[in-house]
């Protein structure tokens, strides 16, 4: 099924409607702007399924010998980009890990589906491993996470380096993620009403996937539909769930599924907390950070 411009331009206009966000209007406490301060930041340039990205190279002071590496996917629906608030973000996790982190801000769908932006979180972490010893880091300690489309997109990367190998992450941290893409919707503001969350839903479906049904079947695309051997071979897996969030069953749901085929697997609900709570300093943020940290570390 070919997606027509007049599609395109409906999902862009139902998207543009219904956003209660505005990049314009956030404020970062001045603490956490201050972690730019205590590292090395570079915008790193990369090519991936014909489209450029940037990644953001987070080295911080106090980085030790050996240090980890966490490859850090922002969220947004797959087409909000949230460069500043990773950067920020990125900054105070290299600093409590002490190691590297690279922020991915990849193709969003307004410009490319997704086949473009999974190409690009791959080749990040590509050359997360071949750079690693340059960058002072173990190759075996380099971990991937997300948070929301961005742990959509890690969970996809991690199936393909389980079945492909070349990449063997120590971890994957999985945020409040969606991974059943066949049959949810995307979480939305709590006083929306409920059509136009579902209009909302499906319009960040329809740019994701360009209304391919196809893709649907692919598991890097839509983690749920993933073999048990496939789910066999995946990293140590940390997934956190937020109490408000309705991308929580489903995520704990492929939690257990993954540690059914003894994959060691910690799943932790932040009962008080919404949708999109770590990386934007929600309450519950600052003790999702200290688990994050400890197991990126361990």
């Amino acid at each position: 099924m070919s997606f027509t411009n007049e599609q395109y331009q409906e999902a862009l206009r139902i998207l543009d409607e219904t956003s209660s966000f505005s990049q314009a209007h956030l404020e970062y406490p001045q603490e956490i702007m201050d972690f730019q301060n205590l590292a090395q930041v570079t915008q790193l340039s990369l090519t991936a399924a014909g489209f450029p990205f940037t990644v953001c190279l987070c080295i911080p002071e106090n980085q030790e010998p050996d240090a980890p590496l966490f490859i850090n996917i922002h969220g947004g629906g797959w087409y909000i980009p949230h460069e500043d608030n990773d950067r920020y973000f990125s900054c105070l996790l290299a600093h409590r890990i002490r190691g590297v982190v690279l922020s991915v801000d990849y193709t969003t769908s307004e410009k490319a589906p997704w086949n473009v932006m999974f190409e690009q979180c791959w080749e990040t972490a590509r050359y997360a491993f071949r750079q690693a010893e340059a960058l002072g880091c173990s190759p075996k300690r380099i971990s991937i996470g997300g948070y929301s489309a961005g742990g959509h997109l890690t969970a996809g990367v991690a199936l393909r380096a389980a079945q492909e190998g070349g990449l063997p992450f120590k971890k994957q941290i999985l945020c409040y993620a969606p991974l059943d893409l066949s049959e949810k919707e995307m979480p939305q503001p709590k006083n929306q009403p409920e059509a136009q969350k579902q209009k909302r839903g499906k319009a960040f479906q329809d740019l994701l996937f360009r209304r391919d049904p196809e893709i649907l079947k692919n598991p890097y695309a839509n983690p749920w539909t993933a073999s048990d051997p496939l789910l066999a071979g995946l990293p140590e897996t940390v997934v956190f769930t937020a109490g408000h969030c309705g991308f929580r069953f489903e995520d704990e749901a492929f939690a257990l599924r993954i540690a059914a085929q003894g994959v060691e697997t910690t799943v932790k609900r932040f009962p008080e907390s919404f949708h999109g709570f770590i990386p934007h300093f929600g309450a519950g943020w600052q003790d999702a950070v200290e688990r994050m940290v400890r197991q990126i570390c361990s």
